[in-house]
């Protein structure tokens, strides 16, 4: 109104000096004033905008706000400069429309061009824009707010070899008061908590705390889908104010199989502050879930999907309007693994024999001919849902705490020595370098002494060994017949082994153990740990000292692998000597609405160890090993119908606990993989629980009928 009286009262002199207004007999008025908000608007100048505006625009709106509105708007899209580009002009009487896009170049979302419209009216001899909020952005009114929010990319899912789910995006079954229907806070709470067995004194404090900043939803406690029982369910419904959600408080990350091959699928849970001070990280939206452990961390970049975002405009009712800016989420890619949940839960189940003394271990099977590692496992284990929901639950802080390190994935980063299951590498050594054949008899049998009912020992003559090279078995006693290569395979007769070592000799003995890996750390999609020959990377007392040397090619000294490891190593006899790469990473695929997955990536078999030795070799081995699960240290894990190429091992780790060992290669009668089983646990009960544990899972890869 001030601005209209003030119209009114102009002299001729005043109109004359002011330099943005131009008198209506000016064919060029309309085109002067337009150009004027034009070059304003580019440069972001409020002032002189508002001095262009005509009296009724400049009543509805003072300047402060009038920069508040393109501020809010313009900061919120992160506009770096503004063009403008006239399209069409439009007289109509004393008015003139100029339709023209405006184009904001943002430095977050690329170029945004809008079309939009003003118009310059002739008031009283001189020309004033008719301003509008959208002229801010079009679609905008009066009162309206500008808001941004974040379009959550979907992590992608992980699958079997065989198209079964093992982890999918989900919802929790939440369990929360609805404040609204509640009407004694204080005896909902306690009904809960005893039916939940929950914090009573929280529950109250939370419901409290929500009323107080007007909310109406406490969440009381969330479950993994079949964790909360029905009979649960039940009596927390009937509480006053109690109701259940399955679809949409609670997003969680759900393993389908609870613990199931936990160590190799791993964990993920939300990004932190403390993840953001990575560069990584910074930039992460809220809950977004970020990799901790195994597939879930290695392939994080490709499981996590990339957030969207969209900038709209809301009116005072809150109804959503003009969309200023969207880009939608990115889903991430799923990934197939080559595990086989049924083989894996097989294998978890026979895991279980480790509770019954305490025993720690870990299980490997894989495919020789391609390295797919078809089931992998560590005992003992975890619940991958612990860490299923927003915030892990309690269970987590004690998983870290746990003295048994259920955490610890032992089949890659568990270093133990390999027993006698390294007699079957040491075997090789002897034979391709020419130091034994099959036939070759242990020379010095007279010098073998009986050292207990159980054990004989041998010393070379001459030598001052502190401790004899001991046996258990006592049927390679000499009234047996010749002690050679094939009797020392399948009973396991470290006398034999320890003077071959000597034999081959430090220089040969190291050669053929870094030929087959060891000494180095094997690649896999997963970490581990690199396998050790001595503790001097030099391998200095091998060559200074025989009783070492005799230790190492029996599987003790200082040797040190994972289970992983020389369960690749083994697979030679299941593929005549070559050692094929390890992987667990089928492929990576996306997933179109039906559910249907595209393969953007394929794994291709590689060839880690190309024929580290002749294929007669391991033939020659092979047979004598076949002779392990029929007459020797392994029957017990003997399976009617089957061919087995089988070693077991015992290393002792000290007075009262060992390391058992059991390898094998279904040759015939089953499926054709390799199977590895380490156990750590008290001495002398190792036996009998990895010889079970093989035979359960070689009885089920037995094929029907045979």
């Amino acid at each position: 109104m001030k601005k209209a009286l003030l119209v009114f009262c102009l002299s001729a002199a005043v109109i004359c000096c002011c330099v943005l207004l131009a008198a209506c007999s000016s064919q060029d008025g309309f085109e002067r004033t337009a150009q004027q908000f034009f070059s304003a608007l580019e440069n972001r100048d409020y002032d002189t905008i508002y001095s262009l505006m005509t009296p009724a625009s400049e009543a509805a709106i003072s300047r402060e706000k009038l920069g508040e509105y393109y501020d809010k708007v313009y900061d919120m899209l992160q506009v770096g400069s503004i063009e403008v580009q006239t399209t069409e002009r439009v007289e109509q009487d004393r008015d003139c429309v100029f339709n023209y896009k405006l184009i904001l170049h943002s430095e977050q979302y690329g170029t945004l061009e809008y079309d939009s419209t003003i118009t310059v009216r002739c008031l009283l001899d001189f020309y004033l824009i008719d301003w509008t909020p959208s002229n801010v952005v079009p679609g905008m009114d009066y009162y309206d707010t500008i808001h941004k929010v974040t379009l959550k990319g979907i992590r992608g899912e992980i699958f079997d070899c065989n198209g079964a789910v093992l982890v999918k995006n989900s919802y929790a079954v939440t369990v929360y008061f609805n404040l609204n229907k509640t009407e004694d806070f204080s005896a909902s709470a306690s009904a809960l908590a005893e039916v939940l067995s929950l914090e009573a004194a929280q529950l109250l404090n939370d419901m409290n705390k929500a009323a107080a900043n007007g909310n109406d939803t406490v969440v009381a406690a969330t479950y993994v889908p079949g964790e909360l029982s029905a009979a649960k369910e039940e009596a927390a419904l009937a509480i006053d104010g109690v109701r259940v959600d399955r679809s949409s408080i609670t997003p969680i990350r759900q393993a389908v199989y609870d613990s199931a091959a936990a160590h190799l699928i791993g964990y993920s849970t939300p990004v932190t502050a403390e993840d953001r001070q990575n560069e990584k990280y910074a930039l992460l939206s809220g809950n977004t879930r970020i990799g901790r452990t195994g597939i879930e961390y290695i392939y994080d970049d490709i499981l996590r999907g990339t957030d969207g975002v969209e900038i709209y405009l809301r009116s005072a009712d809150s109804t959503r309007k003009t969309v200023l800016y969207r880009q939608d989420a990115g889903a991430g890619q799923d990934v197939v693994l080559t595990i086989d949940i049924n083989l894996q839960l097989e294998l978890e189940e026979q895991m279980q024999q480790y509770k019954s003394n305490g025993s720690t271990g870990a299980v490997v099977v894989n495919d020789p001919d391609t390295g797919a590692v078809k089931a992998m496992a560590s005992y003992p284990s975890f619940d991958l849902n612990i860490y299923a929901a927003p915030v892990p639950k309690k269970e987590a802080a004690e998983l870290v705490k746990d003295e048994s390190l259920p955490l610890l994935n032992r089949a890659t980063q568990g270093l133990y020595p390999p027993g006698s299951v390294c007699k079957t590498l040491s075997a090789i050594a002897g034979l391709e370098s020419g130091t034994v054949t099959m036939s070759t008899a242990f020379p010095y049998e007279n010098e073998i002494v009986k050292v207990t009912d159980k054990t004989d020992g041998w010393r070379p003559a001459g030598s001052n060994w502190s401790h004899m090279i001991i046996r258990e078995h006592m049927r390679n006693s000499a009234s047996y017949g010749a002690l050679n290569m094939d009797r020392a395979l399948v009973f396991s007769d470290n006398i034999y082994f320890g003077w071959m070592g000597m034999q081959v000799g430090a220089e040969n003995l190291i050669q053929w153990y870094e030929r087959l890996g060891i000494g180095e750390q094997v690649p896999f999609e997963l970490s581990v740990k690199k396998s050790q020959i001595s503790n001097d990377p030099e391998n200095s007392k091998l060559y200074s000292n025989q009783k070492f040397l005799a230790d190492t090619s029996v599987g003790h000294g200082e040797l040190l692998i994972t289970p992983f490891q020389l369960s690749v190593i083994f697979s030679l006899y299941g593929n005549s000597g070559t050692v094929m790469q390890p992987y667990c990473v089928e492929k990576l695929c996306t997933t179109d609405e039906l559910g249907r997955h595209e393969t953007q990536w394929q794994a291709q078999t590689a060839v880690y160890k190309q024929q580290v030795c002749s294929r007669e070799t391991v033939e020659k081995i092979s047979q004598s090993l076949c002779k392990v699960t029929v007459d020797g240290t392994g029957k017990p894990a003997n399976v009617k119908g089957m061919t087995l190429v089988a070693k077991t091992g015992t290393a002792q780790k000290s007075e009262t606990e060992e390391i058992g060992w059991m390898a094998g290669y279904i040759k015939e009668g089953g499926v054709n993989y390799s199977l590895l089983v380490c156990v750590n646990g008290p001495k002398d009960d190792t036996g009998g629980i990895k010889t079970s544990v093989a035979k359960g899972i070689f009885t089920y890869l037995k094929y029907d009928g045979q």
